[in-house]
This record gives C-alpha cells, structure tokens and sequence, in this order.
C-alpha cells in the first residue's frame, strides 16, 4: 500500500476560513477518487495559514480493475435463424475488432442483445491524481476571492507551491502555471525558505525542525499550555475557546506574551475592556481572585518566543491606544442621556422597505402596549433599546 502528499501552499490565508477550506480539500479529493472507485481509508489532514495538506496512507497502486459489457445490435437483427451473424452482427464485430467466438447473446432488461464482455485494466491511481487534483483545488469555496493571476482564477490567495508525493516519487501536474514538486517553506522567519521533503512520511517532522508545526492540534494544545504558563499567580485566564481556535491557524509556531496596561482603564466596563482586547487585537483577558479583570493581558505570537520584549512593548503600545480610544467614546457617550438619543434613530435605517430604527422602537412600543397593557417602564425600555445603535462606542466596537 502507498502514501500520498498534498500540499497547498500560499500567502497567509484569514484564520477564520483555513478549517473550512482544509474539510473541503479532504472531501473533495476522497470523492475524486472514490468516483473511481479508489478507496483510501486513511486520510491526515494538516494546517497553518500558509498551507493546506493531506497525507492519504494505504493507497493501492492501481484502481481496480472493472468487467465493462459492450452491446450491439438486438439478437433479432444481429443473428439470422440459424443463430449465425447477419451484415448488422458481423458490422458490430468489425468495429470492436472483437473475434466472432467472443461474441454472445447477453440478457438485459430490454431484452436480448449481442455483446461481449472485457476487463478494463485499472489505470495507476497516480495519473487519477494528476488529472483530478486540478478540480479539486479550484472546488474550494472561499467567502471571499482574490484574482491573482492573469488567467483571473479566483482564489483566497496568490498561490506559491505545490507538493504532490506518491511515495517517494512526485505526481507531476501543474496548475495555474505551478508545477508539482517535493520543496515546501518552512517558517517565514524562523525557518529555510525551501525545505525538500523526500518522502510523505518525513513532512511533518521535517516542517517542525523548520519550526513550523503543521498538526493543528498540536498547535492548539501548544497554545493552551502557554496560556496557563504565563498567566500570573492567583489569577485565572477569561476561558475563551473560539479565541484559541481562531489564534490556531493565525501561527505556524506559536508561543505566548504576557503584557500589561494601566490600572485606569479599569473604570471601563467589562464588556468594553474585553471586545477591544478580543475582537481588535485577539488578546486573552485575566481575572484575579475577586474575578474582577486584571490590567494584563495574554497575546499568541508567531515564533520562537520575545526574548527583548519588543513584541510585548509593541503590543501594550497598540492596546494603549485603542483603550484611549474606547476611553473617549465611552466619557463622550455618557454625556447624553439615551432618551436623548431617541430622535437620533431617525437616521438610522433598519431595512429599506420597513423604514428606520425609530419606525422599528415604535413598533415595539405597539406589541409591549398589547402584551402588557398600562406598563410605563416596558414602554420605555422598548423605545430605549435600540438607542446604543447611534453611541460611538458601539459604532466604532460593532461587537458590542
């Protein structure tokens, strides 16, 4: 049995969508070859922003070999009463080039035909491959495109390499002007620019000495012990599994930075201090012991590590700023009352053909009036509750 290597390599793709784009690569090149009745039982699957791979094991060399009926004319017209060929039978010999003696009367639901049967040989599962790997790539649905290259293929991102090994041995194709080959990259600044791999199973430990680890599970299960290291005595990480998932496939080799920021902006909300640092900047927030948050911070990197602290003060620069920022919104916001933000609606659309945000509170304000007739304060809260929409902060946080 054999071993097959794919590898997709390109610019750093968003993280959000290398999951999505990886599970369709996989389902895409297991239907290629089950269409040809090829079974690979074992498929691995490997990622980081700059790469798409599969490792299919237990491969057979060939695809099976297939008895094909070919039918002719009806027995009726094939053959004469004495059951010998007539100019329609001998006609449909010649043209397959078929020796009388292989020809036979086969029974279908039609009824009686003339015919004979042969085994097609099964073709190599490497040239399957080559002819099929093309439609699988261009089968990726991305949310959204990028047309990189004068033929206009829309793709997420410009492709650089392609990796293609059956054994030790390259399935030789090309695809929008790149050729298959064995040279992958390793790391952007941690690893050689061009990193041989001689045989599929040597991908994955070949990367990591390039210091790129290719198994995402790895890498999450990485990242989560530099969470719990770094985070500081009596303090506890904000459990926020779609941020480790997301910083997953934002690294090929990830470790963690602690950073700090001012205790004053801990006068903002919670709700604030935790979007900025999550949404904008993919930071991990910490509580202390009264499960009030902290002034620091955890952040992913993409490498070996911040030995000078550059990336930490690089950081805590850029969240400073934006902490500022919310700071600002959040002391200009509080300025107004929200009742006097009502009018403000007006301006805001809600949906073309059912008016603006004002239209849609009164509206409201019409169904709390019959589910709760009399009711004063839910009269207010529904013409209130939609006046976050016209404040800074929520304008320039829209996850809030």
């Amino acid at each position: 049995m054999n071993k097959f290597l794919f590898e997709l390599g390109t610019e750093e793709i968003p993280a959000a969508m290398v999951k999505p784009a990886l599970k369709e690569l996989k389902e895409g090149f297991r239907r290629m070859l089950e269409e040809s009745s090829v079974t690979a039982p074992l498929i691995h699957c490997y990622s980081t922003p700059r790469r798409l791979a599969l490792l299919a094991e237990d491969l057979p060399r060939n695809r099976p070999d297939e008895q094909e009926t070919v039918l002719g004319p009806p027995e009726r017209i094939a053959c004469d009463g004495a059951q010998a060929l007539t100019r329609a039978g001998e006609g449909f010999a010649r043209k397959y080039e078929i020796e009388k003696e292989r020809l036979e009367i086969i029974e279908t639901k039609k009824g009686r035909y003339l015919g004979f049967r042969q085994v097609q040989t099964g073709v190599p599962v490497t040239e399957l491959i080559a002819a099929g790997m093309g439609e699988v790539i261009a089968g990726i649905g991305w949310p959204r495109n990028m047309y990189w290259s004068e033929t206009r293929f829309p793709f997420v991102r410009p492709l650089r390499w392609l990796i293609a090994l059956w054994n030790d041995e390259i399935v030789n194709f090309e695809f929008e002007g790149i050729r298959t080959g064995r040279e992958s990259s390793g790391h952007r600044f941690l690893g050689r620019s061009m990193v041989e791999i001689p045989h599929p199973e040597s991908y994955v430990e070949i990367l990591r000495e390039n210091s790129v680890v290719v198994d995402s599970a790895e890498r999450r299960s990485l990242i989560e012990s530099e969470l719990v290291r770094l985070t500081p005595d009596g303090c506890t990480l904000v459990a926020d599994p779609g941020l480790v998932e997301l910083t997953c496939f934002l690294s090929e080799k990830p470790s963690a930075v602690l950073g700090r920021f001012e205790d004053s902006f801990l006068r903002l909300p919670r709700e604030i201090l935790v979007t900025v640092m999550r949404h904008h900047q993919k930071y991990f927030a910490v509580t202390g012991d009264s499960g009030q948050l902290e002034p620091v911070f955890l952040t992913i990197i993409n490498s070996g590590g911040d030995p000078d602290n550059l990336i930490r003060k690089g950081h805590e620069r850029v969240l400073r700023a934006r902490l500022e920022d919310a700071v600002f919104f959040w002391d200009s916001d509080r300025k107004k009352d929200l009742g006097e933000r009502v009018e403000t609606l007006a301006t805001v659309r809600f949906q073309k053909d059912l008016g603006s945000y004002l239209e849609k509170a009164k509206r409201l304000q019409e169904i709390c009036s019959q589910l709760s007739p009399g009711n004063d304060i839910l009269q207010k809260a529904a013409l209130l509750c939609k006046t976050d929409l016209t404040t800074e902060t929520v304008f320039e946080t829209s996850e809030l």
